[in-house]
C-alpha cells in the first residue's frame, strides 16, 4: 500500500503543483495516507494515536504520535514544495521541550528525521538544530523512501522503541568543521540568476552567491579542499548540476554560462520568503 501510495502522489505532482497544495491540502492528501499505510489510525477515538494541534507551550505541532499519553513523534507539516529547513528549529525545540523522541518536518515531498535531544557531542560541543538530522527522504527516490518510512515511523517499530534505537544508530554527529550542505545554495544560486536578468557567467554567479552567504559560511566552508577548490565553491557547483537535473536551470546553456529555467523562476518566486533568513 505505500509504495502504491507513494506512486500516486508522484503521478498526480503536476495536479498538486498546479492546485498549489498549501499546509492543509498536503496534510490531507500526502501526509495523512502516508501515516496510514506505516498502520497509524488517524480516526481512532479510543487511542488518538494521530492527535492533531498538539499543544506544546504556547505553540503546538501538526500530529503528535502517541500511544496511552506517551508522545513517540511529532510531525510538523508544511505547503507541498515549500522549503523546510527554516523550520527545522521550531518543531525539534518543541519536540525537546516535550521530551519526544522523534521530529519530523516535511512539506509532503521531503521528509526530515531528527533526534532534538541530541544536544552536545562527546567533546561537548553544541550541536546546532539542524545538525540533529539523522534521515532525510524523497518521495521520488521511491525504494530509499519506503525502507526509511517503515524503519523510523512504521507504527510497530515506533511503539516498539525499534525506531529510536534505527534513530540513533544512523544519526552521525556534524562537527564544526563540516562543510554546509549543497541544499543550502539552492536559492542564493537561483536569487542571483534572477536579479541578473537570468543568465550569468561562472565567475559573476559565484561572487555574487558568496556575498548572500558569507554571513552563514563557517571557516571550512572558506578552506581549500584537496583539489584545491573552496569547499563552498565545490558545494556552488554540485547544486548547479542538482538544478539542472531538476529543470530549474537550463541545461543546454553556452559553457560557462549558468541559466535560470522557468520551472526555475517559479520555484524561486515561491520560495523567495526563505532566503531572508
Amino acid at each position: 500500500m505505500l509504495r502504491q501510495t507513494i506512486s500516486d502522489i508522484l503521478l498526480y505532482k503536476n495536479t498538486i503543483e498546479r492546485y498549489k497544495f498549501d499546509e492543509t491540502a498536503t496534510k490531507q492528501y500526502i501526509v495523512l495516507p502516508i501515516l496510514r499505510d506505516l498502520n497509524w489510525e488517524d480516526s481512532n477515538l479510543h487511542t488518538l494515536e494521530v492527535f492533531p494541534e498538539q499543544k506544546v507551550g504556547s505553540g503546538k505541532v501538526d500530529y503528535a504520535l502517541q500511544r496511552d499519553n506517551n508522545v513517540f513523534v511529532f510531525i510538523e507539516c508544511k505547503r507541498w514544495g515549500a522549503n523546510i529547513e527554516r523550520h527545522q528549529e521550531q518543531v525539534c525545540l518543541y519536540a525537546f521541550m516535550a521530551g519526544v523522541d522523534i521530529a519530523v518536518i516535511t512539506n509532503g515531498k521531503v521528509w526530515d528525521f531528527y533526534l532534538p535531544a541530541k544536544t552536545t557531542l562527546p567533546n561537548q560541543i553544541n550541536v546546532p538544530w539542524e545538525d540533529r538530522i539523522f534521515c532525510s527522504i524523497n518521495l521520488e527516490v521511491q525504494q530509499e523512501a519506503i525502507s526509511d518510512f517503515q524503519k523510523y515511523l512504521a507504527k510497530s517499530n515506533v511503539e516498539q522503541g525499534k525506531a529510536k534505537a534505527e534513530a540513533e544508530e544512523a544519526f552521525q554527529p556534524q562537527k564544526v568543521d563540516t562543510p554546509l550542505p549543497r541544499q543550502r545554495y539552492c536559492l542564493p544560486i537561483l536569487k542571483t540568476l534572477e536579479g541578473c536578468g537570468g543568465s550569468l557567467t561562472t565567475g559573476d554567479v559565484l561572487k555574487q552567491v558568496y556575498q548572500l552567504m558569507e554571513g552563514e559560511l563557517r571557516s571550512i566552508d572558506k578552506s581549500r579542499r584537496s583539489d584545491g577548490q573552496f569547499y563552498w565553491q565545490n558545494r556552488t557547483h554540485d547544486m548547479r548540476r542538482e538544478l539542472a537535473n531538476k529543470g530549474l536551470m537550463k541545461v543546454d546553456s553556452p559553457r560557462g554560462i549558468w541559466e535560470i529555467s522557468e520551472e526555475g523562476l517559479d520555484f524561486l518566486r515561491t520560495n523567495i520568503g526563505d532566503l531572508k533568513r
